[in-house]
């Protein structure tokens, strides 16, 4: 289906994809994977395939720093959801195509302090609670 779809639209297709029914989500490992696909890159047109609840807000900055790296045009098709940091990522492509069932999500970032990602919200409302 992934070579039908690149066929058909005459552009690279990768896919992110995290099961949205269990608490996966973006993070700083995903990057490994991800720049082995980025890095495969043949065609200068990318579709990216994103479907996600969200996740680190550092992963997300390095995946779009790292596909930008790799090629200027990038479109984001979000099937179903692309949430929080998926959003993010979204608004970072040239372009965006969804679907009358698709949807994108308030971004609520969280930042790493420690072992546990803190929402920014936490963060900016007690700023003197963070240890």
């Amino acid at each position: 289906m992934i070579r039908d779809i690149s066929e058909q639209s005459g552009r690279e297709l990768l896919v992110y994809f995290t099961d949205c029914t269990t608490t996966a989500q973006l993070d700083q490992s995903d990057e490994i994977y991800l720049s082995e696909l980025f890095a495969a890159i043949k065609n200068p047109k990318v579709d990216l395939l994103l479907e996600t609840n969200g996740g680190a807000t550092d992963a997300t900055e390095k995946l779009v720093s790292s596909l930008r790296h790799w090629t200027s045009d990038v479109r984001v098709l979000v099937p179903r959801r692309a949430k929080s940091n998926g959003t993010i990522i979204a608004l970072a492509a040239n372009g965006i195509l969804m679907g009358p069932s698709s949807e994108l999500g308030p971004i609520d970032p969280s930042i790493s302090i420690g072992p546990t990602p803190v929402p920014a919200q936490f963060i900016v409302a007690a700023p003197n609670a963070i240890q």
